[in-house]
């Protein structure tokens, strides 16, 4: 799709953008991640046309397009009473709203992660202080579990599907104990080694396309930094492919992904985990687009809103 032109009004409200790029916006053909202290935005090329400077100090993690359209980005408190916080950017970039966990992401730069769930008015951050979950309608949060989540997605049910390091575990919305693994199912000898297990989980995805569920992890000596896909919520490996560093995981409607890297630009994989090609620009852990059937609706617009001050 050609890429749009830019409106004198919205060239108008540009923000710090970088040589040879231009001003941040959404577009639901457009694939976003962020690099530590800016926001990135990739055309469906796969090119990076436009970087928002976002935070300070490594605090800018995990993002998501909300069902309303707009950006969802975690900021990750390191110290003092520097929280964590939700940021909401509009269609251009700018803050619509802030939501506060009460928690720490400090730590591990992984942490941070965010996803909703399918009635769309609740979203779910995991943090250093475990998962949080947020009502948009009541704008009440709580904490659902206290242990640290590495890896959050929201299955079509409303159930939770955690990493937690070494662990795969399913809980209810509430945050409720269902079931968990740790060892890898591989009767076919995917993973070339005896009695394959999970270590040092980064994200977990489902896709309802393909019913897999994904995992990154930084694994073991002989079976190091794996991109896995398991059936259904089982832990019957299917498929399995080396990816350096991989981190968070953004599944389209095709059963696509999106995955997220600490030292490599993020890179584009089948549901058979077959590597298509990786985006333009640099090394980004966490990574989101829109996704046409879940947010169909939603496309972003460019109406007057209150910004938060």
């Amino acid at each position: 799709m050609a890429r749009r032109r830019m409106s004198i009004a919205l060239l108008a409200a540009l923000w710090l953008v970088a040589p040879g790029l231009r001003a941040f916006q959404l577009h639901p053909d457009f694939h976003y991640s962020t690099s530590e202290t800016a926001i990135n935005a990739y055309d469906d090329a796969g090119v990076l046309v436009a970087s928002l400077p976002w935070g300070s100090n490594h605090d800018v993690r995990g993002l998501a397009i909300g069902p309303d359209g707009l950006l969802y980005v975690v900021r990750a408190g390191t110290q003092g009473p520097l929280l964590t916080t939700v940021e909401v950017l509009g269609p251009d970039g700018q803050l619509m709203a802030r939501f506060g966990n009460g928690a720490w992401s400090a730590g591990n730069l992984s942490l941070g992660k965010i996803a909703f769930a399918p009635d769309r008015h609740v979203f779910y951050v995991g943090t250093s202080g475990g998962i949080y979950e947020f009502n948009q309608t009541t704008r009440s949060g709580r904490r659902l579990v206290a242990d640290p989540a590495y890896g959050l997605d929201v299955l079509p049910n409303g159930e939770l599907l955690v990493g937690a390091d070494s662990t795969l575990y399913r809980r209810t919305p509430g945050g409720a104990f269902i079931h968990a693994f740790t060892n890898i199912d591989d009767p076919d000898g995917l993973t070339g080694v005896v009695n394959p297990r999970m270590v040092g989980i980064r994200d977990v995805a489902y896709s309802a396309a393909t019913d897999r569920t994904y995992v990154t992890m930084g694994g073991y000596s002989g079976f190091f930094f794996r991109l896995l896909a398991f059936q259904g919520t089982s832990n019957r490996l299917v498929a399995q492919t080396y990816f350096w560093y991989g981190d968070d995981i953004h599944v389209d409607d095709a059963g696509n992904l999106l995955v997220g890297s600490r030292t490599q630009a993020p890179a584009w994989f089948t549901p058979e985990l077959e590597l298509i090609g990786q985006l333009d620009g640099p090394a980004a852990r966490f990574v989101t687009g829109f996704r046409a059937l879940y947010y169909e609706s939603a496309r972003p617009t460019r109406q007057d809103r209150q910004a938060v001050e």
